[in-house]
């Protein structure tokens, strides 16, 4: 099984479609991940910073198509994802958004990702989001969100490093 398939599999948990409420802001279960990457932060921006081009460095996701603020995420299974834009900061680089549907086990789902300078030449991006679990408990929702970060920044680190 590939990572791409293995990663989508564990998206798919719950094996149905969650909604998130626009009204609530965050939940109560809170995921960072970090890597360094020797790379300038302007480089690695200009690859993460494509709100659309997830696809281009998360080795789960297949496609992406943006209308707006609103993309639809195409897994390598098929599975799909909503997400909305909701804050996008190109100087700081910095962008954050909220899934509107998706296979995974959370609702009321918040995420920022993020590029900062770290040395001389180095960066660091940072991924983290607050949620609430949906149809899993906190630790198995965690470990889902955590496992869909380390699998993109440990591909960004593959990339860069």
């Amino acid at each position: 099984m590939t990572l791409k398939s293995r990663i989508a599999a564990s998206l798919l948990l719950t094996g149905s479609v969650l909604a998130s409420s626009s009204a609530f802001a965050g939940g109560n279960v809170n995921v960072s991940e970090s890597v360094t990457l020797n790379a300038k932060p302007a480089a690695v921006w200009a690859l993460i910073g494509d709100y659309n081009g997830l696809y281009r460095w998360h080795p789960a996701v297949a496609k992406s198509e943006r209308s707006s603020s609103v993309r639809e995420l195409t897994l390598g299974n098929g599975a799909q994802l909503t997400e909305t834009l909701l804050a996008q900061d190109d100087a700081a680089r910095s962008y954050s958004y909220r899934i509107d549907q998706s296979p995974l086990p959370v609702a009321n789902y918040e995420s920022t990702l993020s590029v900062e300078a770290e040395g001389k030449n180095g960066s660091v991006v940072t991924w983290s989001s607050s949620f609430n679990a949906a149809g899993s408990t906190d630790d198995d929702a965690e470990n889902v969100i955590r496992s869909v970060y380390r699998a993109g920044l440990d591909n960004l680190a593959k990339l860069y490093n």
